[in-house]
């Protein structure tokens, strides 16, 4: 099973790859497997998954996209020094309180939605597969671009609106938006009706952006992922004395593997996106160097070599990198994650064979 890359988010990844992959390979093997209850292992590993990568990690991205769109911070959170941004966010949650973490996730979840739909739908057609090891041919190869590029339009307007949402700081007792509030912001980014500044990006400027990231990481996922289970190859679930348990914990890692080396080496492209989605939208920001203030995002940005240009010139190499510690907070979470899954996993594994 191969993870399949929406949203330019590590923890996004993750949970999609645990919600769609190790659910299908469980219920397919189900019926082949000797007689085991796949359905339950289902059951915990989507229950851990989503707790851990919807709640633990969402403050982690949400201060991760605040760091890559401020173009005014001197370091805005070294990637070498990760544990020095905990301080800043504590500071930030006093501040902001917790209702602020769920920015934006109406937005996730109305994308996440047009993206897949657009993707099953389309995969009906032989022509169109929806998974890159589908494709064998240059026809195929052609396809595939067209359903990733339009399953990835139809999710953009969602995902900005996603973006400046969870970046947004919400002063003087401001309430975060609803979900119905952030699905009908996408709506307006379709139809251009919700910002009106002269230095807002319209979706055609940044969409073929995000477009240009989702393939890039369907590409970098199925490669690192392939060559990982050669290195470590995944147990057969067909097999009479697998253990099943395991045979979820080596899924499971291969997709951290694959989530985390793609998320490092797409990380400027995704800054790059973020810093377009967010121009011209009068975003105020919390401060990532302290965590004490507010900030206003100001920038203007021509498009996406514009932007590219600009930050080489204005801030360096590093400025592509900017957040990038929260990501190494985010994978270090991950690895407990996926320890405690596995540590879960064998316990239920003892209990359901002692009741046989």
């Amino acid at each position: 099973a191969l993870p399949i890359c929406k949203f330019p988010s590590w923890e996004a990844d993750f949970l999609r790859f645990v919600c769609e992959n190790c659910m299908e390979e469980g219920d397919a093997a189900n019926g082949r497997s000797g007689g085991k209850n796949l359905a339950q292992y289902n059951l915990i590993v989507s229950g851990i998954s989503v707790f851990s990568w919807r709640f633990l990690c969402r403050p982690l991205v949400i201060f991760q996209r605040q760091c890559q769109v401020n173009k005014s911070a001197a370091s805005s959170r070294s990637p070498f020094s990760p544990f020095t941004s905990i301080g800043v966010m504590i500071n930030i949650a006093r501040i902001q309180g917790s209702p602020s973490i769920w920015g934006g996730v109406g937005g996730d979840l109305m994308g996440f939605v047009a993206q897949n739909m657009a993707g099953t739908f389309l995969n009906e057609s032989p022509n169109l597969p929806k998974n890159i090891t589908d494709v064998n041919t240059p026809k195929k190869v052609a396809g595939y671009i067209v359903n990733k590029s339009i399953g990835s339009l139809l999710a953009s307007p969602f995902y900005a609106s996603s973006v400046i949402h969870s970046i947004q700081s919400y002063v003087d007792g401001e309430a975060p938006p609803t979900i119905l509030e952030s699905i009908k912001e996408g709506f307006g980014q379709v139809f251009g009706y919700t910002y009106h500044s002269p230095h807002y990006l319209p979706l055609y400027v940044t969409a073929p952006v995000f477009i240009l990231h989702s393939l890039l990481s369907d590409v970098t996922q199925t490669v690192v992922t392939q060559l990982y289970g050669k290195l470590f190859p995944v147990p057969d679930v067909e097999s009479a004395d697998v253990n099943v348990a395991e045979f979820f914990y080596s899924q499971i890692t291969t997709t951290f593997v694959a989530t985390s080396v793609s998320s490092a080496i797409l990380y400027p492209v995704e800054t790059v996106l973020h810093r377009l989605v967010v121009q011209g939208t009068q975003s105020i920001i919390d401060n990532t160097e302290t965590g004490m203030d507010f900030i206003p995002v100001h920038t203007n940005y021509r498009g996406f070599a514009d932007c590219v240009s600009s930050i080489l010139h204005e801030e360096g190499w590093l400025g592509f990198y900017k957040g990038f510690s929260a990501v190494v907070l985010q994978m270090l979470l991950g690895v407990a994650i996926v320890q405690t899954s596995r540590i879960v996993l064998a316990y239920f594994d003892v209990q359901w064979k002692k009741n046989k």
